[in-house]
């Protein structure tokens, strides 16, 4: 029996993401022990980790224990830094603007990593540049200078001017390259957005010198953001603590311990020799912090300490440095408004009821927004803070009445969504998909349908589950055997967790003649007060057109029983991501009451799943019809749908409709779908830095009506 004490590897992980204005910036703190063997090295790992991580080679932010890492907690410090010079190119664009789109990685060519030139002979020795363009453009005014003679650009980091005068250049050397975030004093983290130091002892005095601008040059100074406003989120609940640059109050301290847990003494983060304009300013002490427009243009450091929650003790702590601070996103584009064409003949104030905008938005929710999926999106456009920044000023910026959304998790709509859009004056209802989270609370996404206070109160509310509709389908409608395989197989094929909302909304200021007719709801043919909106998101795979046919069946019967117990007369709206194109047989079912018997959706082979078909779940064509006459808002504005609605690099086309009952309401005016040109303005396709999403936010404004006069179906018949 081995008597040879255990061993452990202490290890911390600490990341944060690039830093925008506005949008939380979390720290991802993580401190976790592996056990050694008697070698020395991890228990259960590969060779090659072995030789890099053995108790005699850890790295800097690692060290070794008797004893496994101890219960703990973490204690944040947060710090501005001083004003750089990010490129020394005279005109690159990012010299006087931190927008987004022009330090997205689309924007710099698809480069996420910095240069700086190495050669001692060039006057642009140790000036750093943001891509590679610039350098080769700055390289161009080089000058070759005597090594023997002191340097215009000293030994700072080259945060002078780029370009230099007319004379001989010299041979052009290979410049270093960097990360976009690299910094020299701090050792690679190897996390994503940040550079990292680490120590166990006082971290304050072993903070090297930052880099300063030569005498000679006279530094640049950062230009305004160009944003005025408020500088924090409209969905922030944490209070942030702001610091003069010595002022520090510890007030984490363990809450089980009498002794309260006192960190480093405040230093300053700079060289006594340098000019206060180098210091580092501490900002915070939270673990989140909302970068504000004073951080713009800077960078920010982390300092984190992980502490014992029994004796409160300092067992280690780490030190990253984030991004350069971007400003907001600048406000969304503004979307042109089309009116119907030819106009419909103006309705008289008998016929002529309620106008109101809606919206119908998928938004893409963060489970789906990852960098496999959309590799050509930087990371931090990915993140949700950032999204749903932009995500709610467009919707915002629409100005609606009513607002469909799909893809919203479920999470973010107790935290951002529902809270933001309350503020603004709507009130909502959420329906989240009927599968389980994925890993953790929250993480799953459902439909939000949100209505303005002013414009409409809320007289029902439903929502539609379509794995229920599928089990009642086989058992009471088909009279399948709960227990047989051919019950398992038709619920395999149909339950893929899809939901609907239904909501009935009242006109909350009804004109004269439907405050005369509101008992009526228009059975008697006056003005109705109420109108129906439906809100869904179909199955997305696009191997199961048959499950997508047979939801909008389902859907569309259960609206009809719906709107038929409450007067045949009440307008509907039926939005929704329905992940079909115009040539499928869900858009032949909505825009012509039926599906032609021919169409391939409806021919799906037979076999089973496991046989490399499907089971059999739809119905006899002839019987897969309604009794609505719908039209697509679009098609009847502007004479078709659009070229997309969903714009990623794999996917272009239509996904996204706007269904309404052409015999009480009628489409006023639509908002065309931008063009190619600018989708791809600050991105290859969506999401991007500019939109949020990979859905393009649709816009109607409705009104309804009595007598028709709203337009036909989805397409001409033929």
């Amino acid at each position: 029996m081995s008597t040879k004490e255990s061993c452990y590897t202490w290890h911390f992980s600490l990341r944060v993401d690039r830093p925008v204005e506005g949008c939380a910036l979390r720290s991802h703190a993580y401190m976790y022990g592996k056990k050694l063997d008697d070698r020395g090295v991890p228990n259960g790992v590969s060779d090659d980790y072995k030789k890099s991580n053995s108790s005699n080679n850890l790295s800097a932010y690692a060290k070794t224990s008797k004893e496994a890492p101890p219960a703990h907690e973490f204690q944040y410090r947060w710090f501005r830094g001083p004003e750089e010079e990010f490129c020394a190119y005279e005109d690159c664009p990012r010299r006087k603007s931190f927008s987004p789109h022009d330090w997205s990685m689309h924007a710099l060519g698809g480069s996420g990593c910095s240069l700086q030139c190495v050669s001692t002979q060039s006057s642009l020795y140790k000036a750093t540049f943001c891509n590679s363009n610039c350098f080769v453009r700055a390289w161009k005014t080089q000058y070759t200078v005597n090594s023997n003679a002191s340097h215009p650009r000293g030994n700072g980091n080259g945060n002078g001017n780029g370009g230099g005068g007319p004379h001989s250049s010299g041979a052009m050397n290979t410049p270093q390259h960097k990360r976009a975030d690299y910094i020299d004093d701090d050792a690679s983290a190897g996390s994503i957005g940040a550079t990292s130091t680490s120590s166990n002892q006082n971290p304050y005095q072993q903070i090297p010198p930052h880099r300063t601008n030569s005498s000679t040059v006279t530094p640049r100074r950062r230009l305004g953001s160009g944003h005025s406003g408020s500088h924090g989120s409209i969905y922030d609940t944490h209070q942030q603590q702001h610091h003069h640059p010595h002022q520090y109050n510890n007030n984490h301290h363990n809450s089980n311990s009498n002794d309260s847990q006192t960190l480093p003494p405040p230093q300053s983060f700079y060289n006594d020799q340098q000019q206060q304009q180098q210091e580092w300013v501490e900002i915070g002490q939270n673990s989140i912090y909302i970068p504000t427009q004073q951080d713009v243009g800077r960078k920010l450091k982390l300092d984190a300490y992980a502490i014992s929650t029994e004796t409160g003790e300092t067992l280690m702590h780490r030190l990253v440095t984030t991004d350069l601070v971007l400003s907001r996103a600048p406000d969304p584009v503004k979307r042109n408004i089309v009116t119907t064409k030819p106009p419909p003949p103006r309705p008289t104030s008998n016929t002529a009821g309620e106008r109101f905008r809606i919206v119908t938005y998928n938004v893409l929710a963060e489970i789906y927004a990852t960098q496999q999926q959309y590799p050509y999106t930087d990371f931090w456009a990915l993140s949700w803070d950032y999204r749903f920044q932009n995500l709610l000023r467009e919707l915002l910026d629409a100005r609606p009445d009513v607002i469909c959304l799909q893809e919203v998790q479920a999470d973010h709509y107790e935290t951002h969504v529902y809270a933001a859009l309350s503020d603004a004056g709507f009130e909502g209802v959420y329906k989240q998909k009927t599968r389980a989270a994925m890993g953790i609370a929250g993480k799953v996404d459902g439909c939000a349908l949100f209505w303005r206070r002013a414009k409409f109160h809320l007289v029902e509310s439903y929502s539609i589950e379509f794995n229920e509709l599928a089990q009642r389908q086989a058992t009471q409608v088909l009279g399948m055997n709960p227990r047989s395989d051919e019950f398992t197989s038709y619920l395999n094929r149909l339950s893929k967790d899809n939901v609907a909302q239904l909501v009935v909304l009242e006109s909350a200021t009804p004109s004269p003649q439907q405050q005369q007719r509101s008992s009526s709801n228009g059975r008697g043919g006056g003005i109705p007060n109420q109108v129906c909106i439906a809100n869904t998101h179909l199955y997305s795979n696009k191997d199961f057109p048959d499950v997508k046919l047979w939801q909008t069946w389902q859907l569309l019967q259960e609206l009809e029983t719906f709107v038929m117990s409450r007067g045949t007369n009440l307008p509907l709206m039926i939005c929704g991501d329905f992940n079909s194109t115009p040539d499928t047989a869900v858009y032949d079912l909505l825009s012509r009451q039926q599906v032609y018997h021919g169409h391939p959706d409806v021919n799906m082979s037979n076999g089973g799943d496991e046989g490399g078909g499907s089971p059999n779940i739809l119905p006899d064509t002839m019987s897969i019809t309604h009794s609505f006459q719908l039209g697509s808002v679009y098609h009847t504005v502007m004479g078709e749908e659009p070229k997309a609605t969903n714009f990623t690099v794999s996917f272009k086309g239509v996904l996204d409709y706007m269904w309404y009952s052409a015999s009480n309401l009628r489409p006023l005016t639509t908002a065309p779908i931008p063009d190619d040109e600018s989708l791809t303005r600050h991105g290859e396709a969506l999401p991007s830095t500019q939109y949020s999403s990979d859905h393009i936010m649709m816009i109607a404004d409705m009104q309804i009506v009595v007598g028709g006069g709203g337009g036909g179906g989805g397409r001409p018949t033929t």
